[in-house]
């Protein structure tokens, strides 16, 4: 499947088989999310992998009970780590001394650095929006691959993180659910906002060719 072709045809799945899921096809999809890109290389992201009937009963309740958490034989308790920024500031404070750049660059490097190492909320924020871009990767693997997802961001954090011992430094991005679906998946796409809404030439407001409103 392209990835053009994956993209098209992912939707949220919310009932799903019993059959499982071969672990060559998750280790496929990991690895997919292990080559994401990230700010400086951040890789903030980690995940778990529950198969376990039990724990994935308790994450149902952890999700409001939301029976696709129970139901999927797979879910992906997919982490943001905002230690990982501590990578960054390092990288930043290396470039700031770098002759070989600009000297507003190199400012720039020192100022942007203060935040990512001393502000707890945009350390969280900065792992949890680079994470994102890994547990998109995993839904378009797992869609090449035949399978469905669920990307989740409604559940207890707190109840999470007691459930799988996830240490209290670490974030819960989402839950992704991970299976084959039990009913056709619709090929009609759901409601998206049109292009024009959203794509813009040169100056904000100014039409895309293609995005104009007829």
């Amino acid at each position: 499947m392209r990835v053009r072709e994956a993209i098209q045809q992912r939707r949220a799945v919310r009932v799903y088989k019993i059959d499982p899921v071969p672990v060559e096809a998750l280790q496929q999809m990991l690895e997919s999310a292990r080559r994401a890109p990230s700010a400086m290389n951040l890789q903030p992201w980690k995940f778990i992998v529950v198969t376990d009937a039990a724990l994935r009963e308790a994450l149902k309740e952890a999700a409001s009970g939301q029976s696709q958490v129970a139901q999927a034989p797979v879910v992906l308790v997919c982490l943001a780590d905002p230690a990982a920024c501590d990578r960054m500031v390092a990288k930043m404070e290396a470039y700031a001394t770098n002759p070989a750049l600009p000297a507003p660059m190199r400012e720039s490097f020192l100022e942007r650095r203060i935040p990512l190492r001393d502000n707890a909320q945009v350390r969280r924020t900065v792992a949890a929006l680079n994470s994102n871009i890994a547990i998109a990767y995993l839904t378009l693997a797992a869609k090449d691959l035949g399978l469905d997802t669920c990307w989740m961001t409604g559940f207890e954090e707190s109840k999470v993180k007691a459930i799988l011992g996830v240490p209290e430094s670490m974030q819960v991005a989402a839950l992704l659910t991970v299976g084959y679906a039990a009913e056709p998946v619709p090929a009609a796409e759901t409601e998206r906002l049109p292009l024009a809404d959203m794509a813009f030439s040169e100056r904000f407001g100014q039409p895309f060719p293609g995005g104009a409103r007829e």
